[in-house]
């Protein structure tokens, strides 16, 4: 076997042991490597997110947002409303609500302001959302054409036991 062959050969085991451990790493109750017993560590970061919506004609408006990956968890701790000010003329302070589940409906709404507006946080502590589960925000009554904005603040956990 020559030069060029065996490098061939150590390329294409390379490319397999790189795809063998792909494989393992996306297997259920595997381990890097495909060593069983081994789990994958959870992993967790920062959450972080901005959703936006500009508001119709009577001032209303709605966001949505939550994980979107399998053993994804959201656990926000608080959320932060706010809609931009107009460029001249009153603010129309918004109501804002916050309803988490799978569909907005009044039997999951957890929190409201009232100075959706100006600014306000709505408290989530404990709050643990899976894949298909969703944080939607509700304005009514603000600035009719401005950006309404909702920040989702706290921690995506990501793994097994997620």
């Amino acid at each position: 076997m020559g030069f060029r062959d065996r490098l061939v050969q150590r390329a294409a085991d390379l490319v397999n042991e790189v795809l063998d451990q792909a494989q393992a790493q996306s297997a259920p109750n595997r381990g890097l490597g495909g060593v069983t017993g081994q789990s994958i560590p959870m992993q967790n970061s920062v959450l972080d997110q901005f959703v936006s919506v500009v508001l119709d004609a009577n001032g209303n408006g709605v966001v949505q947002a939550g994980p979107a990956r399998v053993k994804e968890h959201w656990q926000p701790n608080a959320t932060y409303v706010s809609v931009q000010p107009p460029a001249s003329g009153p603010v129309s302070q918004a109501t804002a609500t916050l309803f988490v589940g799978t569909s907005l409906q009044n039997s999951t709404q957890a929190a409201t302001t009232a100075t959706g507006s100006t600014g306000d946080t709505c408290g989530t502590p404990g709050l643990d959302l899976a894949p298909g589960y969703q944080l939607f925000i509700q304005w009514e009554g603000g600035n009719p054409g401005q950006l309404a904005t909702a920040h989702i603040m706290g921690t995506i956990k990501f793994g097994p036991g997620a």
